[in-house]
């Protein structure tokens, strides 16, 4: 199953920091407000939003800085009686640019005053190699940012300890992708704009395949267990039970199948090819993660010819 965005992001939140005690103010941050992603060209857009609990009377300030120069670029005070959730909306004449923008959002009563702010950059896009980080989890940097009661919250962190890059075959002849998990430990749900499994086949070992630039592309839905992410092909295939033989469309002698087969005697000319998985705009940080993958195949050295160096085809004489 994909997961559809219901939200926009912006990729980078370098300080974000959460209010001061709040106790005695009789209100609630009630929005998942998530910064809109921007690169740089677009006009800057902050919505934040609180719930009072009861009607009172509130002092409201919004302020907008340049982070490297600290020049104020916007401020605006409110003091009135708010009995329904309440939306601050920034200015949108102003963009962003490696100096970053800084926001400041203070809502007070009674003298008490809590904070909410946070600094903004330019989207980057940016993809990582699942391989670089076995040893480590890959933090985001301050990805987004997701306003929860008084603090910002922001970051993101995926482990590839378990990822197996060595893909092996059942004993079906099938590709495994059993091993192939990686861990998104986030109290979010995980979300992505789609996966796809790509073999540069070189060696033509799946001719009748969908290709983009020399490689076979199929669509993959990243299932979530928990923390725990695998990958399910999800492609009409069809294949040819005598030779294995693979196709995207239904031809004469095949039939329909969710699994992508190791041709018969095509084995060695498959082990010669890259392939790897790669994750569009994953989690709310909106990276992409490429798996990169090695065939391992464990062959006999004599046997059934789909699964042996050396094989023995034919019948037997009479």
């Amino acid at each position: 199953m994909k997961f559809k965005r219901k939200l926009l992001f912006i990729s980078s939140l370098p300080l974000c920091l959460g209010a001061g005690p709040s106790f005695g103010i009789p209100y609630t941050f009630t929005s998942s407000t998530v910064i809109t992603k921007l690169t740089g060209n677009e006009n800057t857009s902050i919505t934040l939003m609180f719930d009072p609990l009861v009607p009172t009377n509130y002092t409201v300030v919004s302020r907008l800085y340049n982070h490297t120069t600290n020049a104020l670029l916007f401020s605006s005070t409110m003091e009135e009686t708010i009995g329904k959730p309440y939306t601050v909306n920034y200015p949108t004449r102003y963009k962003l640019n490696s100096s970053g923008l800084r926001f400041e959002y203070e809502i007070s009563y009674m003298r008490i005053i809590s904070k909410l702010s946070g600094v903004l950059y330019p989207f980057v896009a940016k993809t990582i190699n699942a391989l670089q980080y076995k040893d480590e989890d890959y933090v985001t940097e301050n990805a987004f940012i997701k306003v929860e009661s008084t603090k910002v919250v922001t970051g993101e962190k995926f482990n590839f300890d378990n990822y197996n890059e060595y893909l092996s075959k059942n004993e079906d002849n099938s590709l495994d992708f059993s091993t192939a998990k990686i861990y998104y430990l986030h109290s979010y749900d995980f979300n992505y704009l789609k996966a796809e499994y790509h073999i540069k086949d070189y060696k033509d070992v799946y001719p009748n395949l969908k290709h983009e630039n020399d490689e076979v592309v199929l669509n993959v839905d990243c299932v979530k267990n928990g923390t725990e992410i695998s990958f399910v092909i999800n492609e009409d295939l069809y294949v040819k039970p005598d030779s294995l033989e693979m196709s995207s469309s239904k031809l004469s002698g095949y039939i329909k199948t969710d699994k992508l087969f190791v041709p018969i005697n095509k084995q060695k000319l498959l082990e010669e090819n890259d392939s790897y998985i790669l994750i569009k705009e994953a989690g709310y940080s909106c990276i992409d993660i490429k798996l990169p993958f090695t065939y391992f195949f464990n062959k006999k050295i004599v046997g059934l010819c789909y699964n042996s160096d050396y094989c023995i085809s034919g019948g037997i004489r009479e």
